[in-house]
């Protein structure tokens, strides 16, 4: 009976460590196609601030 709950939650534990692992690469791959253009602005003390235009991605305002 022990040997069998054993068991059970060692397939339990793979089957969500899978599932956690593959949702990671689904996510980290999605993050990575995303596509924005960088506009990089001079600032007086030689530092840069890059902003990013995110108006090609279609974000709808829910003001």
């Amino acid at each position: 009976m022990q040997l069998k709950r054993k068991l059970f939650l060692l397939a339990l534990g793979l089957v969500v460590v899978t599932l956690t692992a593959s949702l990671i690469f689904i996510k980290q791959k999605a993050s990575s196609n995303a596509t924005s253009s960088e506009t990089i602005l001079p600032v007086a003390n030689g530092q840069t601030v890059t902003t990013l235009d995110y108006s090609d991605l279609n974000i709808k305002n829910f003001r």
